[in-house]
């Protein structure tokens, strides 16, 4: 018994992913403007009867090759600031305003202290016990 065929590798039998892989090239052909309407209807019944692979690329020979699409590079998205490290920066330049005006910063210091704790307390609750 023969394992091996001795054909050669252009009388290969078509399947019917690779039709329907033709298909859509051709489609994508025809929304290009490469072909009309007849051709494109010509060339898709010729597809879906073809028998082997060289008969789809037969379909394919006065139309360029498509090019593979470049795979899209993932998007590296920076994460927004915490509100609290902003609020406290806020709260200290508004600290440093009120000193160089001659104001006294006293409310502004409580802030300051609680938004601290929270932020300790954030910090604890978001990372597991070591």
């Amino acid at each position: 018994m023969e394992r091996y065929s001795e054909e050669p590798a252009t009388r290969v039998r078509a399947s019917d992913a690779e039709r329907d892989d033709a298909l859509r090239t051709l489609a994508a052909h025809y929304a290009d403007g490469r072909l009309d309407q007849p051709e494109f209807d010509r060339r898709a019944d010729a597809a879906l009867v073809a028998v082997t692979r060289d008969q789809l690329r037969g379909l394919f020979a006065d139309l360029p090759r498509e090019r593979a699409a470049a795979p899209e590079r993932p998007r590296r998205v920076r994460p927004p600031l915490p509100p609290v490290p902003v609020l406290l920066a806020v709260l200290l330049a508004l600290a440093v305003v009120a000193v160089l005006h001659g104001l006294p910063p006293f409310p502004l210091i409580p802030l300051i202290f609680i938004l601290s704790r929270r932020r300790r307390r954030w910090n604890r609750e978001v990372r597991p016990w070591t």
